[in-house]
């Protein structure tokens, strides 16, 4: 919920730029039609709409991601605006407001983003009861509303027209209403139709419903809810001729009431700015050939530069890196071995670059200067390459590159970027020739302190000659894509897809962090796998699955997948009786899973049993196969 969160707080980020562009060109474009307006409007709502977007150099948001998705797992959030002096200034207040209580092992930042979800479902909530409890108000009024003719219905209890409905809309009139003025307000509500606004204008109070926390929004929704009342004035106006214009206004005097709040529905003739549509009505002239074409153009313009996100420069930055293979060394084979010790490196929000010596050891670390912009290309450096050895490598496409220079202006280090997002690091001489490459592997950003090892392969060659042990190894995980299991083979991932091992903790490798019996749980969403001693009974360590990196914990974790001891009544018909059973499940929606082995309690025996609830029917995977 809380990755789902921040997906939705940088979107309405970035759709805040795309506001204040509309803002300003309705301004610049008062004499453009109305509808324009609208459509630039319909831009916004498009960038809240999609979770993706191209990249573009011409685009004008300065960051995609604001607040980055590894903060949710960072002790210490950061803020990548986009705005170098907003960075500057932000982060340093926001990591000295943190630093206290990440010095007693306190982590506030899974805890605020948790609490700040639940205040987003609470507000969606309200405003979804709220939504209700008006529509309930409106539908109780017009419920005795007498038939006029085709979907005009004549209500007593009700002071100005509108429409209700999405799907068979009804255009509704005071039944005290002028006889001159029903001409005007139905060729307005009939123009509300056949433009759809019945329909876009409750999508628009519901996207505000999901962004509600975002004030700029709401500051669209009401701009938008003007911009459609002052464009179906002008397709009126337009449609019936300039000679309406008073008798039209004076039908707006009649039929307006005092609106001081926000609603989805209904459509109504005149509750939302009177005096400024009359005037516009009075102003009205129809919008020169030039002007529509300007308007045009804006919008076409609006959509490439706010649509698109910015080329990704910044992905490198407030992440943490750990060297993870050498892909050349000029030095010799012997030497070559020791470029395989581990280093640890981390690029701050400003681009300062640190080199950890020992990644066990935070306090070995020294600053080795700051990132900027290179038009250093991988081409170059095969050339380098081959010049010095006749060897060259392939990094794959570079989407951005950052070099490190010393006082003369002379490379020292040059970090690729790809466009897969893979991180390589280029060392120099101080005579230009390359020392190295090394790959890089990101893990959370701030995290090199805590960091125990890098599991960089694993090894399953011990499960031939393993047995099981005293008892079943424990199902503690398992959705559509993988499971999770411990017992004396340690912690092994399998994933479901691809139908092989994709991960795994030996015991040997546990036990030598102290942990004699373990006890191994999985956060609710599958990323991460705490790890303890049963006896201990606390939590001591975290293993992020994406990173493949071990990490001390400092705190006990709340939000846990939650497996179900297995019911031997329940269950009884899937049992094969002539194979060890585990003791725990994991329900999925239409099946459940459980692990079984073989009664020589080999461990190369280990089944996954998938037991469909409907057809009764078992697939059965061997897993170490």
């Amino acid at each position: 919920m809380e990755a789902v969160f921040l997906k939705l707080l940088n979107m309405s980020i970035t759709a805040s730029w795309l506001v204040l562009a509309v803002i300003v060109l309705r301004l610049l474009l008062k004499k453009a039609p109305k509808s324009i307006a609208v459509i630039m409007w319909a831009l916004v709502a498009v960038r809240l709409v999609c979770p993706f977007s191209f990249e573009s150099v011409l685009s004008l948001i300065p960051s995609a991601e604001t607040i980055p998705s590894y903060t949710i797992y960072s002790d210490t959030p950061t803020i990548q605006s986009g705005i170098s002096t907003i960075n500057q200034a932000v982060n340093p207040v926001i990591a000295q407001s943190f630093e206290p209580y990440n010095n007693v092992g306190i982590n506030l930042v899974p805890i605020i983003t948790y609490n700040a979800s639940i205040v987003w479902i609470v507000g969606i909530s309200l405003m979804l009861a709220y939504t209700i409890i008006s529509y309930l108000v409106i539908y109780k009024k017009v419920r005795e509303a007498a038939h006029f003719k085709g979907n005009i219905w004549m209500c007593d209890r009700i002071d100005t027209p509108f429409i209700l409905g999405v799907f068979k809309p009804r255009i509704y009139l005071p039944s005290n209403i002028n006889e001159q003025d029903i001409q005007y307000v139905l060729a307005h509500e009939q123009a509300h139709l056949k433009r759809y606004d019945h329909i876009w204008k409750p999508l628009g109070f519901l996207l505000l419903t999901i962004y509600w926390f975002n004030p700029f929004l709401w500051i669209a929704y009401i701009l938008l809810c003007r911009d459609i009342e002052l464009a179906c004035d002008e397709k009126v106006l337009g449609t019936l001729g300039h000679a309406i214009k008073k008798p039209y206004s004076n039908a707006l005097i009649n039929c307006s009431v005092p609106r001081k709040v926000i609603a989805a529905c209904p459509l109504a003739f005149g509750e939302i700015g009177i005096k400024s549509r009359i005037k516009s009505v009075l102003n009205y002239k129809k919008p020169a050939f030039w002007v529509i074409v300007v308007a045009i153009t804006a919008s076409i313009i609006l959509a490439v530069c706010f649509l698109t996100n910015p080329q990704g420069n910044h992905e490198i930055f407030n992440w943490d890196y750990i060297t993870d293979r050498c892909l050349y060394s000029y030095v010799t084979e012997e030497e070559k071995e020791t470029k395989n010790n581990q280093l640890g490196y981390n690029i701050s929000y400003d681009g300062s670059v640190y080199v950890f010596f020992d990644i066990f050891d935070n306090r070995q670390h020294e600053k080795i200067g700051n990132l900027k912009e290179s038009d250093f290309t991988s081409k170059e450096l095969n050339h380098l390459l081959k010049d010095q050895q006749g060897k060259s490598v392939h990094l794959g496409r570079i989407k951005a590159t950052y070099e490190i220079s010393d006082s003369n202006g002379k490379k020292k280090k040059v970090f690729f970027l790809t466009k897969r997002g893979k991180v390589y690091m280029v060392s120099f001489f101080s005579d230009g020739k390359v020392m190295d490459i090394f790959k890089l592997v990101k893990i959370r950003h701030n995290s090199i302190r805590r960091v125990l090892y890098y599991n960089k392969e694993f090894n399953l060659s011990d499960i031939e000659t393993m047995n099981i042990g005293a008892e079943m190894p424990y199902l503690i995980y398992g959705d559509d894509n993988k499971i999770i299991f411990s017992g004396t083979c340690g912690i092994v991932v399998y994933d479901l897809t691809k139908l092989q091992i994709s991960d795994r903790l030996s015991w040997d490798s546990l036990n030598e962090l102290g942990i004699d019996f373990i006890n191994a749980q999985v956060s609710a969403d599958g990323n991460i796998i705490y790890i303890g001693d049963t006896e201990k009974r606390e939590i001591l360590y975290e293993y992020i699955l994406m990173d493949r990196v071990l990490l001390k914990c400092y705190e006990q974790p709340t939000r846990l997948f939650s497996y179900t001891p297995f019911d031997y009544d329940k269950y009884n018909d899937f049992l094969d009786f002539k194979k060890l059973n585990g003791e725990w499940i994991v329900e999925r929606k239409h099946d459940f899973l459980f692990l079984q082995a073989d009664t020589d309690w080999s461990m190369k025996s280990l089944q996954l049993v998938i037991c469909d609830y409907d057809t009764k029917q078992k697939n059965v995977i061997n897993l170490f196969e």
